[in-house]
């Protein structure tokens, strides 16, 4: 609508919508996540009506970032995906503005106890899951040793304005076949020299599953749910977009397995509910 051009129109939003705030998010997926996050963590005496307005990626809510910083425009929240923003020094600090505790909400709902769940409810009923853990902890090892590498790579890489992961190809960098999907070091040494980046500094992180591409693990976790589920026979019908569905819907679990990630969500809820009463 026309009258939210600018910030005079931004400003007037919440009235139009008969709404405490209108919070600003990347796309229609973030929408689900981000409310779950605020009905989990409602510690207010008061839940905010909010109008959630998806906006088709990052880049216009950096700019809505910005005008709430500078007071252009009120009544307004910003949440977006953190990315590597903290690493190369660009996370924007307001309490009407919140990040994702890991590198986007699909590193945010990812846990073991997730994929085990949903290889049991995509396996036939009579299969046998004593081994799924198993299997999947092994998994999880395999990936998160090469995955730790790849990642002090691409932090610095991205840096340069030359990331070494392209967050439209998931494939790019891995192996897929019918019994496995990892990483391949050729493929990421013949990336790095295409890119030809010296890294200037290497970043202090190790948790892969926290800090990698979102998009490129939440690909990468649904294969390999499909490649276990398939030993115990035929695998019910699935696809990625059910998959994300249903961490979306069970995500306020996975919150609870991690109190640091938890405790971090209730602090910038807390956060947002002083700034909405103010």
């Amino acid at each position: 609508m026309s009258f939210t051009r600018g910030t005079r129109g931004r400003n007037a939003y919440h009235i139009f919508y008969d709404v405490d705030v209108i919070a600003y998010v990347e796309g229609d997926d973030d929408v689900s996540f981000w409310k779950t996050i605020i009905k989990a963590y409602d510690g207010a005496e008061f839940l905010p009506k909010m109008k959630f307005k998806p906006q088709g990626g990052k880049l216009p809510l950096l700019g809505f970032a910005d005008e709430i910083i500078d007071g252009s425009i009120t009544k307004s929240l910003v949440f977006m995906d953190r990315d590597y923003d903290d690493f190369l020094g660009l996370m924007k600090q307001h309490p009407a503005i919140i990040y994702t505790y890991g590198y986007s909400w699909e590193n945010d709902v990812l846990s073991l106890s997730a994929l085990i769940e949903y290889i049991q409810l995509i396996s036939k009923a009579d299969a046998d899951h004593s081994r799924t853990n198993e299997e999947l902890e092994s998994f999880l090892t395999a990936h998160v040793n090469s995955g730790e590498k790849l990642l002090k790579l691409d932090i610095p890489a991205t840096y340069h304005g030359s990331p070494i992961q392209n967050k439209q190809n998931k494939t790019e960098l891995t192996i897929v076949t019918d019994q496995e999907l990892k990483f391949c070091p050729k493929k990421i040494t013949e990336k790095v020299a295409i890119v030809n980046c010296e890294p200037t500094f290497t970043p202090l992180c190790s948790d892969f599953l926290s800090e990698f591409h979102g998009h490129t693990l939440i690909w990468i976790f649904y294969n390999q749910a499909i490649y276990i589920a398939k030993k115990f026979g035929r695998v019910i019908g699935t696809s990625l977009d059910l998959f994300v569905s249903y961490l979306l819907q069970n995500c306020h679990k996975n919150l609870e397995e991690n109190s640091e990630r938890s405790g971090y969500y209730e602090v910038k809820c807390s956060n947002i509910f002083e700034f909405i009463g103010e």
